[in-house]
């Protein structure tokens, strides 16, 4: 049995398609006002505080780090990789959040 097409259900695909793309380009737009926001951020800490971008540089690799090997953490109950996760996918548990950005 050959499937049928349907216009309306093409349709509808094409709609949904273009509301993504929609959201998408919002998602940009946003981004990028984020993006200024936190540069003009670090420029006025920078000057108060005489931080230099070096530092910036250093502080973003060490938690790129922090983020890789909290990545490979495996489950304190079934020792199994978590990944990203915030709960085992085979046992449940929760992991426990070492900071507030792990809740974001």
């Amino acid at each position: 049995m050959q499937p049928r097409f349907n216009q309306d259900s093409a349709n509808d695909l094409i709609r949904e398609f273009q509301q993504l793309a929609q959201q998408v380009v919002q998602l940009e737009k946003r981004l990028d006002k984020q993006s200024n926001v936190l540069r003009a951020v670090f420029e006025l800490v920078q000057d108060e505080l005489h931080i230099a971008p070096a530092a910036l540089v250093e502080r973003l690799a060490a938690v790129l780090r922090e983020k890789a090997d909290r990545a490979k953490a495996a489950c304190a109950k079934c020792n199994r990789p978590l990944g990203d996760k915030v709960r085992c996918m085979y046992c449940g548990t929760e992991r426990k959040a070492g900071s507030i950005f792990d809740q974001l």
